[in-house]
């Protein structure tokens, strides 16, 4: 009815909450998953990597803050990167929540300081860091 703001929309807006159409998606200046996008990804993949391979010497001081910090500093941002790597790809899912979890337990045994744990959930979360990056063309 004519109550209904959302009816007076066009039948194919470029967002829900878009008043506008979105008319032909070759003309959007916008393309998800082109390559300038996914290569912004990868390099935030290629420092989030250089910056988890510094969390080692943390863990074997047995610095649990520190290594918190790291975690929740820039690994929020590699777990977006690859998220959108995997969605645009249509590959590496599997590595990608593996490693996640991986990187998950991880903070996890240090804030519990379940020290003689966090030496193997590190050196796996590398080793599927590293074949996400093989998958996805990561450069290090």
């Amino acid at each position: 009815g004519a109550s209904d703001a959302y009816s007076q929309q066009d039948n194919k807006p470029y967002s829900p909450y878009s008043q506008f159409s979105g008319g032909d998606d070759t003309q959007n200046l916008y393309k998800p998953y082109a390559e300038p996008f996914m290569n912004k990804k990868r390099a935030i993949v290629a420092e989030s990597a250089k910056r988890l391979a510094k969390i080692k010497p943390s863990i074997d001081a047995k610095a649990g803050e520190e290594v918190k910090m790291e975690l929740t500093r820039q690994m929020g941002a590699l777990k977006q990167a690859m998220n959108y790597l995997v969605e645009g790809s249509k590959k590496g899912d599997k590595e990608n929540q593996a490693f996640q979890m991986d990187l998950e337990q991880l903070g996890v045994e240090c804030k519990q300081k379940r020290w003689d744990e966090a030496p193997n959930t590190y050196a796996r979360a590398q080793k599927e860091l590293a074949e996400f990056m093989t998958l996805m063309d990561v450069k290090a």
